[in-house]
Order: C-alpha cells, then structure tokens, then sequence
C-alpha cells in the first residue's frame, strides 16, 4: 500500500500509537523491564513490552518504511544481519558458561533472549517514529523527552537507594549509560529551538537534559557532548562556511558547560580518566579473540565470554554483586560485560561480526553528511552520530535495549525528516493572522 492509498483511519490510529510514546517513554523511567519473568527467569518483560511495540507498529513501520533513508535502511539491515549471524553462531556453539564462584553451563535460551530483544528494540524504535505522520515525528518525541525528564529527576531519590549510589540513574539504565539518551533529549530540543518552536519547551529539554546529563557524572557523557557540538560545527561549517553565525547557540552551551565545569559535584571522578579494570578487561578480552584464526573470523559465539544475562536473571549469582568485578578465564580475568560494543561485536562474533558493525558506522556517517543542508536535522543526527563514542566505551544495542531504542527512534526522525512548510513558518511569523485563519 503506497502512501498516497493510507485511509484517514490508518492515519489517525498512527498518530495515536505515535503520541503513546510520550506515556511509555515516562513509565520507563520510573519501572524497569529488564527484569526477569517470575516463572520463567530467561525471559525478560522487556521483550514482552518492546515485542508488542513492534508488533502493533508494524502495520506503519512496514508500509512506511521507503520513507528511511537509504543509509538508515542500511543501518537497520546490517544489524538485522548481525544478530541473524549471532542466532546462528550461537546454535552452532557449545553452551556458554559461568566461570565465576557458583557458575555453571547456560542454557542457550538465555542468550537467544537478548538477541531478540535488540531486535525488537529496534523495530519498536522505528516504528513508534514511523507510526505517527512526519509533521508529528519531533514533536512526540520532544514530548517524551520532557516527560522523561520530569519522571528521571522524580525518581532520582528511589533510584538512588535501590542502587546505592547518589548519581542520576532511570528505570532505563544507570547513571553510566543513561547520559546517551539524556544527550539525544538536549539535541532535540536544540532542534527545536532552531526551527522556532515553542521556547518554554526547548528550554526545559535543553537545560533540563544538561542538568541531568551532569548529574550522571559520567566521563563517557562529557566526552559524547564535545563530541556532538564538533560534529554540529563541522558539519554545518564545511556546508555553509560563510554562515557561522547560526552556530550561536552550540558556542553559548560550549561556554555554559565549560564555566559550570568547576561547580559540578564529583568533578574529580569526571576529570579522571584512569580505567584499570577496563584496560585489563580490553586485554583478556583479546588474548580470548586471537587464540586461533577460526575464532578470530567467527568469533567465539554469544555469551561465551560475557554471558552477562546469567546474572541478571539470577541464574547464577553475580561476584560482589556488581558489575565492577572479574570471572576468571584461562587468558586472565575479565569483566562480567564487554563495556564496549565494538568488542562485543569483535570478540564474540569475529571479524565478521565487527565487519556489520562497521558498516553500520559507516552509513550512519553517510547519512550524517547528508544531513547537513538543514541545522535542525544536522543538530540530532550529529547526537546520533556521536553516540558510537558511547558505544565504544560501553555497551548498547546488544544490552541496555531501552536506550538502544531511542537510539533507532532518532535514527527514523533524521532519515524521514520534513522541514517546516512554508504555512507553517507564516503562522509562527504572523499568529495573529492564523487566529483569524
């Protein structure tokens, strides 16, 4: 069914679905799905909630689907095609196993369930993007970023106490993952203040996305936000060189953030950069990859090495009750997740695996460099593009779903962008004679 044949009824129930982003992306806030089903620990409410998103999207996802942009579509197929090769790696690999205190063999189910719900996450993204109409798209989702805000700073306290430490956690990740998400809300309220919309909006994403991206106190968020306003500046520099003075507002945040740096709490944790446990993890996790050239190419198969959902489903224990700690290989000790997506992708699914993944990156810069003719449309596919700093230094896509799905819901806004007409600018010139209209 082409565009041109969508019944005002198929519109109209889009629109809804599109604007229950707005509820569901608070909720997720406040509650986290990523754990286990009572009765049945491998599977998660997190791929029950995202799979029905996906499912009851599909109808707009799919019929739409041509309005993606060719590097989106290509983004979307090479991961489809990276977990298909991690399913099938996974079937032909022995089971992994839990080489830590009270560890033993997994059952394959509770690998294939993170599997699947990358995928879902990503249809789920997609399609709550693609079910609204495109005049809607940004508007829902600068909605949502505020409602997720307002329910982040809410739930701080709880959030604080379940995970005994003060930094700026959600339901959807904790505070060293979070900031991904917390800089794609700025981004669209900086679009949203480019394109003349609704002030008092755009300064609660932008200020209010900030602030929380502070309160993280993470170094990765520090890192992705220079990362995203050199990404903004290069981009529009190179297209339209002899119009610098639109990048006013990526100069004042560039100064706010440096003249705030000094009265951030937790400044020295920020500032250090220092990550023994990463650098021997990194190590082990090399040592692993390169023992022979059949791993090398293929990788070692899902969750041989870091078969991270035995824990969190509560199969078996997790050392120290955290993150932070090691299991023990034969190539030395190795953290209980990759904290990178790269070498996840590399280790696990070989240099084939981390070929996808490349390509992903590599359309995702294409796409980039087409975005630059609108500032708007540049500001949060710059946001996107900069998010794979985060990627390299933990991990999304294959883990922390609930992110990765803001994630694909901007790369569905950049690819399917619309400006604003010439009507709609007319009206935001002139309100009075659009009362009158």
């Amino acid at each position: 069914m082409g565009r041109q044949e969508e019944s005002e009824r198929f519109r109209r129930i889009g629109n809804r679905i599109g604007r229950s982003f707005i509820p569901f992306v608070a909720l997720a806030q406040a509650l986290q799905l990523a754990f286990p089903v009572p009765g049945a620990r491998w599977l998660t409410f997190e791929l029950i909630v995202l799979g029905a998103i996906a499912l009851l999207t599909s109808p707009w996802w799919w019929r739409r689907r041509l309005e993606l942009s060719p590097t989106a579509r290509l983004t979307m197929a090479a991961f489809l095609a990276l977990v298909a090769y991690g399913i099938v790696s996974l079937l032909l690999h022995p089971e992994p196993v839990v080489t830590a205190p009270g560890g033993g063999p997994v059952p394959k189910i509770f690998v294939l369930v993170p599997l699947l719900t990358a995928v879902a996450a990503m249809f789920a993204g997609v399609g709550m993007v693609l079910s609204a109409e495109r005049a809607q798209r940004m508007r829902i989702l600068a909605w949502g970023g505020l409602a997720a805000l307002v329910v982040a700073f809410l739930g701080w306290p709880f959030q604080s106490a379940h995970r005994n430490y003060v930094r700026l956690a959600t339901g959807q990740g904790g505070a060293a993952i979070i900031h991904v998400m917390f800089l794609i809300i700025v981004a669209l309220g900086l679009a949203q203040y480019v394109r003349g919309r609704r002030p008092w909006l755009t300064a609660g994403l932008v200020f209010g996305g900030l602030a929380a991206v502070i309160a993280t106190q993470s170094r990765g968020a520090i890192v992705n936000i220079g990362a995203w306003l050199s990404l903004i500046a290069a981009g529009w520099l190179i297209h339209y060189p002899k119009d610098s003075r639109k990048l006013w507002p990526v100069g004042l945040a560039l100064m706010v953030g440096v003249f705030s740096l000094p009265f951030v709490p937790g400044l020295s944790r920020i500032t250090s950069f220092e990550e023994p446990k990463r650098a021997e993890n990194l190590l082990t996790a090399l040592n692993i990859w390169s023992q022979d050239p059949v791993t090398m190419a293929f990788g070692t198969g899902p969750g041989r090495v870091w078969p991270w959902y035995a824990y969190e489903s509560g199969l078996y224990p997790m050392p120290g009750g955290d993150y932070t700690r090691f299991a023990p290989t034969p190539f030395g000790d190795i953290l209980l997740t990759p904290h990178s997506t790269p070498l996840a992708m590399l280790v696990e699914l070989g240099i084939v695996g981390a070929l996808l993944g490349l390509l992903m990156g590599a359309s995702l810069l294409l796409g980039w460099w087409r975005s630059r003719t609108s500032l708007a449309r540049l500001i949060v596919s710059s946001a996107t593009l900069a998010c794979l700093v985060a990627f390299l230094v933990d991990t999304y896509l294959l883990r922390n779903f609930g992110i990765s799905m803001w994630w694909w819901a901007t790369i569905a806004l950049v690819s399917s962008w619309q400006e604003a007409t010439d009507e709609e600018r007319a009206a935001r010139a002139h309100p009075a004679r659009r009362g009158a209209d």
